[in-house]
């Protein structure tokens, strides 16, 4: 399963805010995996997730397009996922 955090990220640098995040796309991929019951076999805890827009940071002294800019780097963004380290006992 895909975390709810991820549900909603957007994708790929050729989509616009306020667009389908498309879903259907699956570049990086972060998951949890369950067993047969179901069971999630991940012992730490999701605290957040998202994408990484690289964009602003990235080709800013070069007039590039952003499928110049898909060319020599990538046209996703890069997903991030933050756990918890902490026993709960």
């Amino acid at each position: 399963t895909v975390p709810e955090a991820l549900h909603q990220v957007r994708r790929s640098i050729f989509t616009r805010e306020g667009d389908d995040p498309q879903l259907g796309k699956f570049y990086d991929q972060i998951a949890w995996f369950s067993d047969a019951s179901g069971k999630a076999r991940l012992s730490m805890p999701l605290l957040n997730a998202g994408s990484f827009d690289f964009l602003p940071h990235v080709y800013g002294d070069q007039d590039l397009s952003k499928a110049s800019i898909s060319y020599r780097l990538s046209d996703h963004y890069p997903l991030w996922a933050e756990f918890s380290t902490r026993r709960e006992d």
